[in-house]
């Protein structure tokens, strides 16, 4: 029988987990929300592992925590579409997943507005998206976050991802 979770502020059963993604030091770290109340808290499945630790943080080695400077996400917004996130990440020292969330506009959205933020259509989806996933359909089948908000590339942290056969 599966223990059900309890929201911590208003003791309701009924909740869901709304991101779920592993962390570095190999537990995982779960975001619930109370169907009721609407509450919202972080569990870590063991030890929480140290601040900043968590997978798909923007930055890797030395850069990590520091902030992206306005040269900076000029040069990604400017790079060709053909120089690939991971490509870019590693010539300037952020992770793959930074790079993709300033190209799409799901951050930084104030630096350069007057530059192009571009979101993949779901037909150009390549490699480890949700829009590649067997999963997919009208939206996800498990009720994860819609890529439409935290964009496709969230399918690289989900653990129920399984590549679609065309």
């Amino acid at each position: 029988m599966i223990d059900k979770i309890i929201c911590v502020a208003c003791t309701s059963s009924e909740t869901k987990v709304i991101e779920s993604r592993p962390c570095r030091n190999g537990t995982r770290r779960r975001r619930h929300r109370c169907l009721s109340c609407g509450y919202r808290w972080t569990a870590w499945d063991g030890a929480r592992p140290p601040k900043g630790r968590i997978v798909g943080s923007r930055g890797t080695g030395p850069r990590r925590g520091r902030p992206t400077t306005s040269d900076e996400v000029k040069r990604i917004l400017l790079a060709p579409l053909s120089v690939t996130n991971a490509q870019l990440a590693r010539e300037m020292g952020f992770s793959g997943e930074w790079i993709r969330m300033v190209r799409v506009g799901l951050t930084h959205t104030n630096i350069h507005p007057e530059l192009e933020r571009r979101k993949p259509a779901i037909g150009e989806a390549k490699g480890r998206s949700c829009y590649n996933c067997a999963n997919w359909s009208a939206g996800c089948d498990f009720g994860f976050p819609d890529p439409m908000e935290e964009g496709p590339g969230y399918a690289q942290d989900c653990d129920l991802f399984k590549l679609k056969q065309h």
